[in-house]
């Protein structure tokens, strides 16, 4: 995703309109966790939270194989719900980081 390449190499007001068309029209976790660790690293905590929860909720509502297809993607498992909670709690900036592919 070219969002993603620019806020890698520090272009990050290039990487946030295309970040918001993007989410536009995909709903895909990848995405969204992505958009969301995005924001976090600009300080727009509380859209990153919104963005994070939103996840939360399409993981709950995914079918089982789409959902297995997708674990490698997307953090899974309690842990991982647990560290999301704690990051939406505290905003803490160690749980949740941008991390380019």
């Amino acid at each position: 995703m070219l969002a993603q390449a620019y806020a890698a190499t520090g272009r990050e007001q290039e990487a946030a309109p295309l970040f918001e068309e993007v989410v536009l029209h995909s709903s895909a976790p990848e995405t969204l966790y992505t958009y969301a660790a995005f924001l976090k690293s600009q300080n727009r905590r509380d859209e990153a939270r919104d963005w994070l929860r939103q996840l939360q909720q399409k993981k709950q509502t995914l079918p089982r194989y789409l959902a297995a297809y997708r674990a490698p993607l997307v953090p899974q498992g309690g842990s991982a719900a647990k560290r999301v909670v704690g990051i939406l709690r505290t905003g803490r900036q160690s749980g949740l980081t941008y991390t380019p592919y």
